[in-house]
C-alpha cells in the first residue's frame, strides 16, 4: 500500500495514516460536503449498520445507541431511532461534530477489523419528493 495518501481538502499528497480519508469511506461524500459547509446545523442522517457485526443488527444498533447516548457525545441533536428493530438503518438529527464522533469511536473500538464496527455507512437522509 502507497505510503502517500491524498490529502482531502488540498489534493496534496503527504505521508502515513490520514483519519479524514477513512471517516470518509464511512460518511457518504454529499454529507461530509455539508459537515464541511454547515458545521452546527443538525443534518438528518441515516446510518447504515454492519450486518456482518458480531450478534448481527440488533447488537450494531445497540452499540449505534450507545455511542449517541455517551455524555460527552451529547449535543442538541436529538437520535431518532427506527421503530422496526429488524431494520438496517438507524435514523438521527445530528451535528457534524457528533457524526465525526460517533464514526470514529466506533473505528477505534474497532481497530483493525471491519467485521467490528457497527457503523457500516452513514448517509444524509435524503428529503423525498415526488416526481412530476
Amino acid at each position: 500500500m502507497d505510503e502517500n495518501v491524498r490529502d482531502p481538502d488540498g489534493g496534496n499528497r503527504r505521508a502515513g495514516f490520514v483519519p479524514d480519508v477513512l471517516d470518509s469511506s464511512v460518511i457518504a461524500f454529499p454529507l461530509m460536503e455539508r459537515l464541511k459547509n454547515e458545521p452546527d446545523r443538525l443534518h438528518h442522517v441515516v446510518i447504515d449498520l454492519n450486518l456482518n457485526y458480531p450478534g448481527g443488527r440488533e447488537k450494531a444498533r445497540a452499540r449505534v445507541v450507545e455511542l449517541l447516548d455517551e455524555p460527552e457525545e451529547k449535543s442538541s441533536s436529538v437520535p431518532k431511532v427506527s421503530s422496526d428493530s429488524g431494520s438496517q438503518y438507524v435514523f438521527a438529527e445530528l451535528d457534524a461534530e457528533t457524526i465525526k464522533t460517533i464514526v470514529r469511536l466506533d473505528r477505534e473500538a474497532a481497530g483493525d477489523s471491519p467485521t467490528e464496527r457497527a457503523i457500516y455507512h452513514v448517509w444524509p437522509d435524503f428529503e423525498i419528493r415526488a416526481l412530476s
